[in-house]
């Protein structure tokens, strides 16, 4: 290309670092070094013949396995006098050429049915990218391989520089490529590359481009830079620009040399109507494309992508998208509020927020992804957690390159998924429940997508005494859930155990913010052979990092029929057990609430005191959602393994004894031998100069000192 033309004494600048003849000469030298089968051509103008005949070197005659052949050339950028008259007219476009250009292997692609297209919007003529000076827009060919497959391809050049009028006809153009591609019923693999001129971080691509091709239930479009080198996650329009320049390259031990995004762009589209399907095996910049004084040939660095065509394999092709972007398991978090999304509130099914959370599984599927809890969907309008059908929520990286905006629908429709401010659950009311806005923007927004062991790595960095760290998460069943499966964890269940609310009506659990409880009730019948037998339920953790651990639970203890003047006496009991040693305390008496307010108005029952008291399951989740019945066990874990439990180790002769429990929690306090915390560092980390270190290795601590691995009693590890 030119460095600049001179029209009618306006000189316009087009590529100032434009190598021209030599430059042009060089770059079809390389081209036959590559293996590369097809080379879109984006500013192909004055000199293609300096490129063409280096790259084609007598090509067939010459026995060039590597030589180069090319489509349609559309001529020079020249100065004559019908270029000059449509100058004076600000006619774009002023050369009636497109710069595009297909190079082709030519013993392995055949193009044909070549057309162009131009755009039906531009901006800026001698000034913003002199957009206006050239017939900018789209080629189509069919390219038949070697192999005999067919596929289209789509090679072009979009709308430069970054005003808003720039910004705005390249959304247009998104839109027209797009709708081209909708309109085709080819039954053929698409692949479109070139000069996008966009990056996802200011151009609406993924909702101009390639939401719009999928909205079509034939489609799944594909950009191997999303799928591969950023795991299947599309940068946010708005978010902090990842260019491959500057501060980036701080980024690549982390992500690779491919991290930097780029405006150049490789598509694939795959299409229900085609017995075929295309993947990306692999994506890179080609940074070895220099001349002999080590410069760079062009001014874009090529992207290659290597890419496979086979035949259409649904358990292989169904599956998700190469590297799987987020797929995997997850408690989500709200950035803002710390809070984690679980399932709870009317029917048991909300999808609320609350200090522990719900394991989540995100699927990627075309580049967006379902989101599965333990017990369905989470569903888009309603926010509950037992959905049906799968609906499919875009997760997308915001500005601060840690958090996650989710969200469904598309431009004026688009909806995020908001934290709230509300009270924990499950003490708090409906408003932890989820919600929808119209824009990704708030901090109740941003979302952070943890896994076990990164919560566990913060568990061991943050935990002290006075700083506890909930990890709720790791107890099953800890607030028994109506639809949680886990509570049989939970080893002992008794035969007259009950592990939910009592129903108000027709089986709909129609309790504030939900909150099912559990229950041993103890009768003369059912199997029992005498009056209050003992019985205890259970649950033992495993690979627990040593230190001190708090557990909490709400509970009490009726002791035979409900007597307003009489509580009796204390049986049932709430154990913490570790390496051989206990700690017991027994549950609070359900007369120690003196709640003096019932806690719904459902609530009747008082004590001789005026005091009001549970006498169902149901009253007894209005008194643990408003705090009552609170106790409380700290022990110390040595050996990894914690069991938690409550029970009544006492046979008693009373009938009707009563124990109603809920809502177990656990937190880690650290170990009181390092009340900073323990530091979690690489399986390498035995190989640094440290005199001594503590570190975190497969749920244990373990101290490193002078070469040696010792566990926390002192005792070296082999």
């Amino acid at each position: 290309m030119p460095r600049s033309i001179n029209v009618a004494g306006v000189n316009v600048t087009l590529n100032p670092d434009a190598k021209e003849s030599a430059g042009a000469s060089a770059i079809g030298e390389k081209l036959k070094t590559e293996e590369w089968d097809i080379v879109a051509a984006s500013e192909d103008f004055n000199y293609h013949s300096d490129l063409w005949n280096a790259a084609w070197n007598d090509g067939v005659n010459g026995g060039g396995l590597y030589s180069y052949n090319s489509t349609t050339h559309r001529g020079n950028i020249s100065v004559n006098a019908q270029a000059l008259a449509r100058f004076a007219r600000q006619q774009s476009p002023v050369f009636d050429i497109d710069g595009l250009c297909l190079f082709f292997r030519w013993n392995r692609v055949t193009p044909s049915n070549e057309s162009w297209t131009s755009w039906n919007t531009h901006y800026g003529y001698t000034d913003d990218g002199a957009d206006g000076m050239i017939d900018k827009g789209y080629r189509y060919y069919l390219v038949t391989l070697a192999t005999g497959e067919e596929i289209d391809v789509y090679i072009l050049h979009m709308d430069a520089e970054t005003s808003a009028g720039d910004n705005a006809a390249r959304d247009s153009q998104l839109k027209q490529l797009a709708d081209a591609i909708l309109s085709t019923h080819n039954g053929r693999p698409i692949v479109v590359l070139g000069d996008t001129n966009c990056r996802y971080t200011r151009d609406k691509v993924e909702e101009n481009f390639m939401n719009r091709i999928e909205a079509d239930e034939r489609f799944t479009v594909h950009d191997p830079y999303v799928d591969i080198v950023m795991k299947g996650v599309c940068p946010s329009v708005g978010a902090n620009s990842i260019m491959d320049q500057g501060s980036i390259a701080a980024n690549r031990a982390l992500h690779g040399y491919d991290y930097g995004e780029v405006v150049d762009k490789v598509f694939y589209i795959n299409t229900t109507e085609s017995g075929k399907r295309i993947s990306a095996k692999s994506y890179k910049m080609e940074y070895s494309f220099k001349n002999d004084q080590g410069e760079p040939l062009a001014d874009h660095w090529p992207i290659v992508v290597k890419m496979d065509i086979h035949d259409y394999d649904p358990a292989i092709d169904d599956k998700e998208t190469t590297g799987g972007g987020l797929s995997g398991e997850y408690y989500i978090r709200n950035a803002y509020s710390k809070q984690y999304i679980k399932q709870g509130g009317w029917y048991d099914t909300q999808a609320v927020l609350g200090t522990y959370g719900s394991l989540m599984k995100l699927t990627r599927v075309s580049g967006k992804y379902l989101i599965q809890s333990p017990i369905g969907y989470l569903t888009q309008g309603d926010n509950y957690m037992d959905g049906s059908s799968q609906k499919m929520w875009s997760v997308a990286l915001t500005s601060d390159r840690k958090t996650y905006n989710i969200k469904y629908g598309s431009g004026s429709s688009t909806k995020y998924l908001s934290g709230s401010t509300g009270k924990d659950y499950p003490y708090g009311s409906n408003k932890c429940a989820l919600r929808e806005m119209t824009t990704g923007s708030g901090s109740l927004q941003r979302w952070e997508l943890v896994t076990k062991e990164q919560i566990m790595t913060e568990m061991m960095d943050n935990a002290t005494e006075t700083t506890p760290f909930e990890c709720t998460f790791l107890l099953s069943g800890a607030n028994f859930d109506r639809y949680d499966n886990t509570v049989e964890e939970w080893k002992g269940w008794p035969d007259t155990a009950t592990k939910m609310t009592c129903n108000r009506s027709g089986g709909v659990t129609d309790i504030a913010n939900g909150n099912p409880c559990a229950e041993v009730y103890c009768e003369s019948y059912s199997g029992w052979t005498s009056y209050g037998t003992t019985w205890e339920l259970a649950q033992t953790l495993s690979g627990l990092p040593d230190g001190r651990y708090k557990a909490t639970m709400q509970g009490f203890y009726r002791d035979g029929e409900i007597n307003k003047n009489n509580p009796g006496a204390q049986h049932a009991r709430f154990y913490l057990r570790s390496g051989g040693a206990e700690e017991q305390t027994f549950l609070k008496s359900m007369y120690e609430a003196h709640c003096t307010k019932a806690p719904d108005e459902t609530v009747e029952n008082k004590d001789k005191d005026g005091y009001y008291i549970p006498n169902s399951m149901e009253d007894a989740s209005y008194f643990f959602n408003a705090g009552y019945y609170e106790n409380e066990l700290t022990i110390m874990v040595n050996d990894g393994n914690l069991t938690i439990a409550v029970g009544k180790p006492v046979t008693t002769k009373t009938t009707s004894g009563w124990t109603c429990f809920d809502n177990f929690r656990l937190f880690y306090l650290g170990h009181p031998d390092y009340p900073d915390g323990v530091d979690v560092i690489n399986a390498d980390a035995e190989q640094k100069k440290y005199s001594e270190r503590k570190v975190f290795e497969d749920g244990r601590i373990v101290i490193l000192k002078d070469g040696e691995r010792y566990n926390t009693a002192g005792q070296q590890i082999r």
